[in-house]
């Protein structure tokens, strides 16, 4: 098993009301090696909620039986969703983030330790890009 750490890093929605859209940027570190790789994730999908932003996320780790795999190798659609509730730092509840050719990482070990602001619920997918 290989193990790799995400991060997730400034960024922000356009709100939703039905339909919303927004783009953050993420970072995925090969502990193996130190390399790390930065995402810019757009996502688009359905949803309730107001404008958001965000600082940065505290690390979450992850593994992959692909030996293989780098960091720069999670290009692709993904998923982005859950219940929101934040104003200055909080925690996605629920839902969660699914990175391409990786893992499904739950929304309850997504907690974001510098200030932001975003409330709602929203299901999109997410298209990771480097």
């Amino acid at each position: 098993m290989k193990e790799f750490e995400l991060r997730f890093w400034v960024g922000g929605s356009i709100g939703y009301v039905v339909i919303g859209g927004g783009v953050y940027n993420a970072t995925i570190t090969d502990l193996s090696t130190g390399k790390s790789t930065l995402y810019r994730v757009k996502v688009i999908g359905l949803g309730v909620g107001l404008p958001s932003f965000r600082g940065s996320a505290k690390p979450v780790r992850f593994k992959i039986a692909d030996n293989s795999k780098i960091s720069s190798d999670f290009d692709g659609y993904g998923y982005i969703g859950g219940m929101s509730l934040e104003v200055g730092g909080g925690a996605k509840l629920g839902g969660g983030i699914k990175i391409p050719g990786g893992p499904f990482i739950s929304g309850d070990l997504i907690a974001w330790d510098q200030g932001g602001f975003d409330v709602g619920v929203s299901h999109s997918i997410a298209h990771w890009s480097h």
